[in-house]
């Protein structure tokens, strides 16, 4: 027999109390919270691969856009732009998504 499982992310959903969802990063594109994804040029957060190439192009390296979105990837990875992560450890979680709206968890309490 095969079993489905859900792979989504654990949320508290009790009667009356707040649904939350921690995050070590935060998108600079979309805004979302982000446990793993594209850390570009070291101060840059990607969550989707399709808002990296968008970035990547936005760099003028394809000035008539020819080049493969494939190609894009490869050559900044291979220069070292960006690199894919992931945050597993609890103690980088530095934002908390309450009900839809993500907060910058205060560290110092």
């Amino acid at each position: 027999m095969n079993y489905i499982y859900n792979t989504l992310p654990l949320k508290t959903n009790k009667r009356n109390s707040k649904e939350t969802m921690k995050y070590a990063r935060q998108c600079s594109i979309t805004g979302e919270g982000m446990n793993e994804g594209y850390l570009v040029n070291e101060d840059t957060y990607v969550k989707y691969e399709s808002d990296l190439i968008k970035l990547i192009r936005s760099w003028n390296v394809d000035e008539y856009n020819v080049l493969s979105d494939d190609f894009i990837l490869n050559e900044a990875y291979n220069n070292e732009e960006y690199f894919w992560t992931a945050w597993e450890d609890e103690s980088e979680h530095q934002y908390e998504e309450i009900n839809g709206k993500l907060i910058e968890i205060n560290q110092n309490v």
